[in-house]
């Protein structure tokens, strides 16, 4: 086994460098796009009507998270590549003992987070929040 991850690896290897061999870098285009962006002047960034400006835009997000705060994407996101620790649960503001028990209960866990992961595409395409799972002490949240 171990001479079939080095080979991997080996070929792997040879694979990246030759892709990197056959990069170049167009300095004109670098030059031409530093040519044409915006200076940012700080002292302009601390003015009233700036800070005004972006204190309604966070008014603004604020409305469009639902369920206190916590978004239904971030959770999405981080079940279907952390499910399996609860670590979409931990951001809902559940207990430290749900990723014991989906870590100890390894087909619970499994169900709990399929049903989670499906529950949350569900929740992310239509714009619903996840009020009802904030602060959810149950394994599966179908009882929350």
């Amino acid at each position: 086994m171990k001479k079939v991850a080095l080979l991997f690896s080996f070929f792997a290897l040879i694979l990246f460098n030759t892709r990197a061999a056959n990069y170049e870098m167009n300095l004109n285009d670098v030059d031409q796009f530093f040519e044409s962006a915006e200076e940012v002047n700080f002292s302009l960034m601390m003015s009233d009507s700036y800070l005004a400006d972006q204190t309604n835009d966070i008014s603004k997000t604020g409305e469009m998270l639902k369920g206190g705060g916590k978004s239904t994407v971030v959770a999405f996101i981080l079940c279907t590549f952390l499910g399996g620790l609860a670590i979409h649960r931990l951001y809902l503001e559940g207990p430290f003992i749900l990723v014991l028990g989906y870590a100890c209960i390894p087909v619970a866990g499994s169900v709990a987070a399929c049903y989670d992961w499906i529950m949350l595409l569900i929740k992310t395409i239509n714009g619903d929040g996840v009020d009802e799972w904030i602060g959810c002490r149950k394994l599966f949240t179908w009882d929350c």
